[in-house]
């Protein structure tokens, strides 16, 4: 039986695949460009990653419910959609590197100093691993009670640092130059890409109609999130240190606790946005092994699965020699890469289809004169 999945299932897929290492990251980048107006370049970040989310809902609506990269099949051939599930497929590897990395990273710095890179990497992939293997459903169900229990803690820490507002950070208004509130929006708006996933998801949802809607809904309620946990940071900290900061919605969180009663509330919010992470990373496993699924023509075979695996401990663990390689490749070059796959390589596709289609409808007019 073909596993489905509802359209708010599908939105917390779109909102899992950005938020959990956006929130992590992309407090310090903005805010160092646009200093107090970072809130604000996240809110035109979105709207114009909704304007190339277009992109994303023309393809879908194209599409009538099959597998992604079987369909541009039917459409283009199979050399075109075979050099195109390369590109999908080396996109979902890349970026899964980089998560795994990102989250080794934060778990050796702040949890588990003590225990090996290379272990943590590995206790990471085989985890996402199996949660991808048990399919979209059980990947959809994950998201949906991490989005919930993750909400309900960051709302429940914000009321707890409202003590900490100073109003006065956010002044003066707008005060940022064009070029830096440009150069502020460059990484929030590659992230926020990432909701190309989409095209992926079609033949899950229960109907396939509804993709635009998971598209627009999902990078509209992750663009909020984001800058409201900007907003919120400036407003303890302000712009000045925050670009000091490796993770400084958790350095926020860090200085919660009700009175002498609960202290390190920042573990219970941390242990929310781990289980963000594993949902992220369940995610771009799972089309990563779609991909793999196309190109080599085989369905669910263990042995493929573990050796993609195993390349991809090897890359996380060996690509970036320190954190802060990492933190900079995630602000700069993967950011360029983003940029050149979810626009630049899914744009051609979508002119690809527009183009095959009046080509259609030019061929249909000239047979019905």
């Amino acid at each position: 039986m073909k596993q489905k999945i509802t359209a708010w299932q599908g939105i917390y897929i779109i909102f899992h695949s950005i938020a959990p290492t956006a929130a992590l990251a992309l407090p310090s980048i903005v805010i160092q460009n646009a200093k107090q107006d970072g809130w604000i370049v996240i809110l035109a970040s979105t709207a114009v990653t909704l304007g190339i989310s277009i992109i994303y809902a023309g393809i879908s609506r194209q599409n009538n419910g099959k597998p992604f990269l079987e369909w541009l099949e039917q459409r283009f051939g199979v050399g075109i959609a075979f050099v195109i599930a390369c590109f999908f497929c080396f996109y979902f590897f890349v970026i899964s590197a980089s998560i795994v990395r990102q989250f080794a990273d934060f778990l050796s710095i702040q949890l588990i100093s003590a225990t090996p890179l290379l272990a943590t990497i590995l206790l990471i992939v085989l985890v996402s691993v199996y949660i991808a293997a048990q399919g979209i459903e059980a990947v959809a169900r994950l998201n949906a009670i991490v989005f919930i229990v993750g909400m309900a803690f960051l709302l429940g820490n914000v009321l707890l640092v409202i003590k900490d507002f100073r109003p006065a950070h956010f002044l003066p208004i707008f005060d940022t130059s064009p070029a830096s509130f440009g150069q502020g929006m460059i990484a929030p708006i590659g992230w926020m890409t990432e909701a190309s996933t989409v095209l992926f998801l079609l033949p899950f949802l229960s109907k396939p109609s509804d993709g635009a809607k998971v598209v627009y809904i999902g990078i509209g309620l992750t663009g909020l999130m984001l800058s409201m946990l900007v907003a919120i940071v400036i407003a303890v900290f302000g712009s000045h240190i925050v670009p000091l900061m490796s993770y400084p919605i958790f350095e926020m969180i860090s200085i919660v606790d009700v009175g002498n009663y609960l202290e390190r509330v920042d573990i219970y919010f941390s242990a929310a946005w781990m289980a963000g992470m594993f949902a992220k990373m369940s995610i771009f496993m799972l089309l990563f092994f779609q991909s793999l699924d196309y190109l080599f023509r085989v369905r669910n075979h263990p042995m493929l699965y573990l050796a993609a695996s195993g390349l991809l401990v090897g890359t996380s663990a060996y690509s970036w020699t320190r954190t802060a390689s990492n933190f900079e490749y995630s602000a700069k070059a993967a950011t360029l890469y983003l940029f050149i796959h979810n626009i630049a390589i899914i744009g051609l596709i979508w002119l690809g289809l527009l183009l095959k289609k009046q080509k259609k409808e030019h061929k249909g007019e000239s047979k019905t004169s």
